[in-house]
C-alpha cells in the first residue's frame, strides 16, 4: 500500500471546522436534489479496476470516438454523436452495455486534462456551480488550499457500491493528487483495499485524504448518500497544521 505521511489515510476532522460543515448539509442535499439531471456515470476504464476483465465507461467512450462514423443508421449516429458532444454518452451506455457505472458523478468544476485537475486556472465551472458559493465560503475560511480546481460529488443510490479501483497505476502520479474527500454521514462505508493480503482499511470521519494509487471502493449502501471531493494544492499552512510530510 502506498502511504500518505506514513499512514493509510489522513483524517483532518481535528483541524477542519466539521461542525459548521455539517450544519450546511441540508443545503448540500438540496443542491444535489436540484441537480440530479447532471449526474453522469463515473468514468473508469478497465485498467483502473481491481478485476481486469471489468469494463468501464472509458472503454466504450474510446471505441465510439474511434468508430462513430461506422454506425450504419444515420439517425442513431447523429443522436449518439450529440450525446457524446454533450458528455452524456456514458449515460446512454449504462442502458446498452453491462458496465460498471456506480457511483454516479456530479461535476461542479472539471478539467479537460485529468492531470491538471488540481489547478484553478484549468477548472471549468458548470452553470450550477454558481449556486455553491455557500460551500466555497466555508472552504476558503479553512485555508486548506493554495488553489483548487475540480469539485465533484459521488452519489450512491440504495444498493449501489463503488467498485474496487484505483485512480492511478503508479505511486508517483498518485502522490501528485492533493484533495479533500468529504463524507457527510456514515451511510457510505468507504475503504482502501490491499489485494495482496485481502485487507480492507475503512476510512472514518468526515474529512480525509489518501493515496489514490491504492485500490479503493465502498460497500453497497442501504440509503442514498453522497460524498464530495475537492482537488487542489494544499497551502503551506495547512500542510504544517496537518503534519503532511
Amino acid at each position: 500500500m502506498f502511504l500518505t505521511s506514513n499512514q493509510p489515510f489522513l483524517n483532518f476532522d481535528n483541524i477542519v471546522d466539521i461542525a459548521s460543515l455539517l450544519q450546511l448539509k441540508p443545503y448540500f442535499s438540496a443542491f444535489v436534489a436540484n441537480n440530479l439531471h447532471s449526474l453522469k456515470p463515473t468514468k473508469l476504464g478497465s485498467g483502473n479496476f481491481l478485476d481486469p476483465n471489468t469494463l468501464g465507461i472509458n472503454d466504450f467512450q474510446s471505441k465510439f470516438d474511434q468508430a462513430q462514423h461506422s454506425i450504419d443508421d444515420p439517425v442513431l449516429r447523429e443522436t449518439l454523436k450529440e450525446l457524446y458532444q454533450k458528455d452524456l454518452y456514458g449515460n446512454y451506455l449504462m442502458f446498452e452495455h453491462n458496465i460498471i457505472a456506480s457511483p454516479l458523478t456530479m461535476l461542479l468544476r472539471y478539467s479537460k486534462d485529468y492531470t491538471q485537475k488540481h489547478l484553478a486556472e484549468q477548472a471549468i465551472a458548470l452553470p450550477h456551480d454558481k449556486n455553491f458559493e455557500f460551500f466555497y465560503t466555508w472552504l476558503d475560511q479553512q485555508d486548506i488550499f493554495e488553489q483548487y480546481g475540480r469539485v465533484c460529488f459521488f452519489v450512491n443510490y440504495p444498493g449501489s457500491a463503488s467498485p474496487i479501483h484505483r485512480d492511478w497505476a503508479d505511486s508517483d502520479s498518485a502522490n501528485s493528487d492533493e484533495f479533500l474527500w468529504l463524507n457527510f454521514g456514515q451511510h457510505k462505508k468507504f475503504f482502501l483495499y490491499e489485494p495482496e493480503v485481502n485487507k480492507k482499511t475503512y476510512i472514518t470521519g468526515h474529512a480525509n485524504w489518501f493515496n489514490t494509487g491504492n485500490f479503493h471502493g465502498s460497500e453497497p449502501v442501504q440509503y442514498a448518500c453522497y460524498t464530495m471531493r475537492v482537488d487542489g494544492v494544499f497551502s503551506d499552512a495547512f500542510r504544517k497544521k496537518a503534519n503532511i510530510q
